[in-house]
């Protein structure tokens, strides 16, 4: 019974599935026939992509870290939703190679949006469930986490509204909703200091 539920293992499957998914993203970049062409040409607008999907996943990793930092003990409930929200953050490196390739196809950006929608759904709900099993009064600090999921939720479900009907804004849209929920946040923590 010495490993039952162990959160440092948890913890290392899910570091694991991140740090593969990050590394990967960078195989959907195709390295241009000619060094002129990186500039001007698909590469360069795959590189973007990358690097937004890059920046969208290391903020995932920033808030699941955050998520596990309070909690002692793992329940069964905890492990199958946080796989279930692993297995959503392993479609993004095929969502973003996808994306690189038909960037303002409708229905592509709606996979796209509908993704990140899905992971943000399971962070925000991930979240509720381990306050709710850690049996404490939740700290300001959690509360503002999810707060700081459900409003990321919110946004992404304005990802796959507005990069639907206006497929050329997703990039922007996604850069102005990180932005968003940046200064949100950090508006939020001066204002409980």
């Amino acid at each position: 019974m010495m490993f039952k539920n162990s959160k440092s293992r948890l913890v290392a499957i899910s570091d694991g599935v991140f740090a593969v998914v990050l590394t990967i993203m960078v195989l959907g970049v195709v390295v241009p026939e000619h060094p002129t062409k990186l500039l001007i040409g698909i590469a360069f607008r795959q590189i973007v992509i990358f690097l937004i999907s890059f920046a969208v996943v290391a903020q995932y990793w920033m808030l699941h870290q955050e998520l596990f930092s309070a909690l002692e003990k793992v329940s069964v409930r905890v492990i199958v939703m946080n796989f279930y929200y692993l297995a959503l953050i392993s479609l993004i490196p095929f969502v973003t190679a996808w994306l690189s390739r038909e960037l303002f196809n409708r229905v592509v950006v709606i996979t796209f949006a509908t993704v990140l929608v899905l992971v943000d759904l399971l962070q925000y709900l991930l979240f509720r469930l381990v306050v709710h099993e850690s049996h404490m009064t939740p700290k300001t600090h959690d509360l503002e986490e999810i707060r700081s999921t459900k409003m990321m939720f919110w946004i992404s479900v304005s990802y796959v509204v507005v990069g639907g009907l206006f497929p050329k804004t997703l990039l922007v849209l996604i850069l102005l909703g990180m932005f968003t929920r940046t200064v949100v946040t950090h508006w939020y923590r001066q204002g409980n200091q």
